[in-house]
């Protein structure tokens, strides 16, 4: 089983591209994969309901865990519009290795080909 945790919508009037495409970021671990992080989006012209995210991109491989039994995860993450209204920027933590404390920070971008 994969536990997926959603750290960040982009789908509020301001986190809308200016298409009304949207984004979503997110941590995924299981008892065989390390905290990684992920990309999902939904471009305004896809078909409504539940569910219906474009395949996830894989970020950044964790490559460790945290160690310390905190039972938080994803307190320091973050989606935003860049100023053109295309590109969506993603900032997150994850871990290179295992230990308890000392995460990393990744800053990840994209935007969607049909955005100009």
């Amino acid at each position: 089983m994969t536990l997926k945790q959603l750290c960040v919508i982009a789908c509020s009037e301001r986190g809308k591209a200016k298409l009304g495409d949207i984004l979503v970021g997110y941590s995924e671990a299981s008892g065989d994969q390390y905290p990684s992080i992920y990309l999902a989006g939904r471009q305004v012209n896809d078909p409504l309901g539940l569910g219906n995210l474009e395949a996830e991109v894989e970020v950044e491989a964790g490559l460790g865990s945290q160690a310390a039994p905190t039972n938080r995860w994803g307190d320091y993450s973050a989606m935003r519009i860049d100023q053109d209204g295309c590109t969506f920027w993603y900032a997150t933590e994850y871990y290179t290795h295992t230990q308890p404390i000392g995460w990393s920070t990744q800053i990840a971008s994209a935007t969607f080909s049909s955005c100009h």
